[in-house]
C-alpha cells in the first residue's frame, strides 16, 4: 500500500508540475503547507494518544474508557478544526498577500481549507482502527483510495483546462473519498 501510495503521489506532483508549471506547483505547495499546519493543530496529537491508550484499555477490558477517549477526541478536535478552517478560509487574503505576497494563492487556500474539516474525522477513525490493530482500513482508504481519487480528479480537471485549482480540487476529492 505504501509503495503504491508513493507512486500515485509522484504522479500527482509530476502532473501538476508538467501541466501548470513550477510557479503553480509552488503555490500548491504553499497551500498544502498552510493546510498541513492547520491540520496538525486541529488534530491536537490525539492520534498517538488513542493508539497508545486503546490497547491498554482493551487489555484491562475497559470498554467505557475506550468510548470516552474516542468521543473526547472528536469533541476536542472537530470544533477546533471548524475554527481553523474558518480562520484559513476567511483569512486567506491576509495569509496569501501579507505572508506570501502572492494573490493567486487565495483561491487555493480557500478551497484547501475544507480538507482540514474533512480530514479530522477520518484521521481519528484511522487512529482508533490502529488502536485496535486494524491497519488494513488506513492502508486501503488513505494509501489507495484517497490517492487514486486525488490523481484521477486532478488529471481529469487538468485535461479539461483547469489550472492549479484542479490540484486543489483533486486534494479535496481525495480527502472526501477517504472518509
Amino acid at each position: 500500500g505504501m509503495m503504491i501510495s508513493k507512486v500515485l503521489t509522484y504522479v500527482y506532483r509530476v502532473s501538476i508540475a508538467r501541466f501548470v508549471g513550477p510557479e503553480a506547483y509552488g503555490q500548491l505547495s504553499l497551500g498544502l503547507m498552510v493546510i498541513g499546519i492547520g491540520s496538525t493543530l486541529a488534530h491536537l496529537s490525539l492520534g498517538s494518544s488513542l493508539q497508545k491508550f486503546i490497547p491498554e484499555f482493551r487489555v484491562n477490558n475497559e470498554r467505557g474508557k475506550i468510548k470516552g477517549a474516542v468521543l473526547s477526541a472528536y469533541q476536542l478536535s472537530l470544533p477546533l478544526a471548524a475554527v481553523i478552517t474558518g480562520i484559513i478560509f476567511f483569512g486567506a487574503d491576509i495569509i496569501a498577500i501579507q505572508i506570501f505576497q502572492n494573490q493567486e494563492l487565495i483561491p487555493i487556500l480557500k478551497l484547501l481549507s475544507f480538507s482540514i474539516l474533512l480530514g479530522i474525522p477520518s484521521g481519528i477513525a484511522f487512529d482508533v482502527s490502529l488502536g485496535f490493530n486494524k491497519i488494513i482500513y488506513k492502508t486501503v482508504s488513505v494509501r489507495l483510495i484517497q490517492n487514486i481519487v486525488q490523481v484521477a480528479t486532478t488529471l481529469i480537471l487538468l485535461l479539461l483546462g483547469f489550472q492549479v485549482i484542479s490540484a486543489a480540487w483533486g486534494w479535496i476529492a481525495g480527502s472526501a473519498a477517504s472518509v
